[in-house]
């Protein structure tokens, strides 16, 4: 009885053995297939043709611009207006007279930052002062003006500026006219591709602000710069811009 179950295990195994032999057998032989068809002329003409230039996504797309033969910006228009030096008795005049005179040439109110409005200054020789020596004088002493998109006047210490000035909200426009010490938004396009490096330039100039409003911001892909400041270092930057955004081959060597 032994060997015969022993002889019927071994007899399963073996047929088993040669099922499974049989379908590896048969999986791995090659199948038949239809010959692949030719291509004849009239079907290679027929044939759409891929495009031989590769379409570009992503952050490297770039807008082309067409660069123009000069470069369009704004007016600056401080109204033509000095301001008297009227020194008391010590040869100085106080910040808060000066910004007073200011206000009353351009027919406009104006606020003051306490910590600005009892500063002191010595104004030797100059018996006037135009728009832009007096914010030269001023920001000597640590003070800036800002005027507002209303028309306001407001004089701060540059320690306050940045908390206390409105932030900027106007779009500068080509050929618009803007007060020099207006916070204004101005977007500058570039046309030769190097913005980012451009953009790192401006920012380390940017750092340097004592008052702590300037800010320049870049866009990728569209190669635009936007510049947030006064308007009168925003065209001091635009000026930068237009020096720096040139084809490479106009670079002299070691530039």
């Amino acid at each position: 009885m032994r060997l015969k179950t022993q002889s019927h295990l071994i007899t399963v195994a073996l047929t088993g053995l040669i099922v499974w032999q049989f379908a590896k057998a048969t999986q791995s032989a090659p199948t038949a297939s239809a010959p692949a068809p030719v291509a004849t002329p009239r079907d290679a003409e027929d044939k759409p043709r891929p495009s031989a230039a590769p379409q570009v996504t992503g952050p490297e797309r770039r807008v082309r611009r067409e660069v123009p033969s000069v470069r369009s910006s704004f007016v600056l228009d401080d109204g033509g207006v000095t301001v008297t030096v009227e020194p008391d008795q010590s040869g100085s005049v106080r910040v808060r007279d000066l910004v007073a005179q200011l206000a009353s040439a351009l027919a406009t109110s104006y606020t003051l930052d306490a910590q600005a409005a009892d500063v002191r200054l010595t104004v030797g020789g100059e018996p006037t002062l135009s728009r832009q020596r007096l914010r030269e004088v001023l920001r000597s002493a640590e003070v800036c003006l800002a005027m507002d998109s209303a028309g306001g006047l407001h004089a701060y210490h540059v320690r306050n500026a940045a908390q206390l000035a409105p932030p900027p909200t106007q779009v500068v426009a080509d050929g618009a006219a803007v007060d020099p010490d207006q916070l204004i938004n101005r977007v500058v396009p570039v046309y030769h591709g190097s913005g980012n490096a451009i953009f790192a330039t401006l920012r380390g100039l940017a750092c340097r602000d004592t008052a702590r409003v300037s800010n320049v911001l870049y866009v990728p892909g569209s190669e635009t710069l936007v510049i947030s400041d006064f308007a009168c270092n925003v065209r001091d930057y635009e000026r930068l811009i237009e020096a720096l955004d040139v084809p490479l081959a106009e670079l002299a060597p070691g530039e």
